[in-house]
């Protein structure tokens, strides 16, 4: 589970009450100014009043080139928020320069937080450092394929954060704030568990049908947040019953980078079972070699050439191969580097 229990700083509890419920003021308050019935279209509608002058100001992750080329339009990073969510009191406070290092001073609105947010859907792929380097340039290899000028259509979408995209923009001043927003030290990145997906879907569900109805209160807010708490609880439980290596929790605090790894000493073999486990195998290991030398010595006698000394070689040499494997994977990381056993175990197998 997520850990919705209030005594972690790191659950999801406080991500509901009360974060959840200032945000839906905030989207509220967006609708009453926004466009009409912006809830029934997509988000191109905004744009367009924009473009026709009927909106002042419009949020969207396509950044039209021609539009932003104008001298009527301009670009800046989406507004901050003045609170901060302290998790071990579950309380919406202030930002202050302590709380919030990053923020900015604003005279109408004190210390307010600006958190750049990386989107999925600029996201073209990854590479994991992990496998050798001639798959990680095939994998490279593909993603300039797929992004190539002649495979680019209408059907492909922009990705305005390559480094290609960047140097080639020719709008004045783009490249310059989109690199100081990825390489803010306060970038935040989407929700990563294996199942945001479908957590992410009912919490869109849910809060899509509270604006619609537009019966905005306190108690109705309450009623959003318990009703997705107690769905997402489901979901979770389910999803952690399959039998999964990690809980879903331990992906959320690894996205926090608060994740503790459970890799205390109970779980390493120790050098009680190593050192037994490591001196039976070199017994092992120097049987087989004297035996082996034993059958070479003696392969002329009857006993022995009856026994067909050839055999008895491949029995020693087997037994040699098998005993020695115990030696690799008696290697974990509490005493060698991660290469080392990477490395071992691959000798092992």
């Amino acid at each position: 589970m997520l850990d919705l229990d209030k005594t972690k700083p790191s659950g999801l509890n406080p991500l509901f009450r009360p974060t959840l419920e200032t945000i839906l003021v905030l989207m509220e308050q967006q609708i009453k100014f926004g466009a009409p019935n912006e809830l029934m279209e997509d988000a191109s509608l905004n744009l367009r009043l924009f473009q026709d002058g009927l909106c002042g100001m419009t949020v969207t992750a396509n950044h039209n080139e021609e539009l932003l080329k104008q001298d009527m339009v301009g670009f800046v990073p989406l507004p901050g928020s003045h609170q901060f969510l302290v998790r071990s009191d579950e309380e919406m406070t202030s930002c202050t320069p302590q709380l919030c290092p990053f923020g900015k001073d604003l005279d109408d609105w004190g210390r307010v937080n600006f958190v750049p947010f990386g989107s999925t859907d600029a996201v073209v792929g990854a590479v994991s450092a992990l496998v050798s380097e001639s798959r990680q340039e095939e994998a490279k290899e593909f993603f300039r394929f797929v992004m190539s000028e002649g495979l680019s259509d209408s059907t492909f979408r922009e990705q305005p954060l390559m480094n290609s995209a960047l140097r080639s923009s020719t709008i004045p001043g783009y490249e310059t704030i989109m690199e100081s927003l990825t390489g803010s030290e306060n970038a935040a990145i989407p929700f990563r568990v294996p199942n945001a997906f479908e957590l992410l879907t009912e919490l869109d569900e849910k809060v899509y049908s509270y604006l619609v109805e537009e019966n905005y209160s306190d108690a109705q807010r309450r009623k959003v947040s318990m009703s997705l708490e107690r769905s997402w609880q489901a979901m979770i439980e389910m999803h952690d019953s399959q039998g999964r290596a990690l809980t879903t929790s331990a992906f959320y605090e690894k996205s926090l980078g608060v994740y503790d790894s459970v890799s205390s000493s109970d779980l390493y073999i120790g050098w009680l079972s190593r050192g037994i486990g490591w001196g039976l195998g070199g017994l092992s290991c120097s049987l087989s070699v004297a035996l082996a030398v034993w059958v070479l010595s003696y392969q002329n006698e009857r006993v022995v050439r009856a026994s067909q000394p050839i055999f008895l070689l491949l029995i020693c040499v087997g037994t040699l191969v098998m005993a020695s494997s115990i030696f690799p994977f008696g290697m974990e990381d509490d005493i060698a580097s991660y290469d080392a056993c990477s490395i071992a175990c691959m000798a092992g197998l």
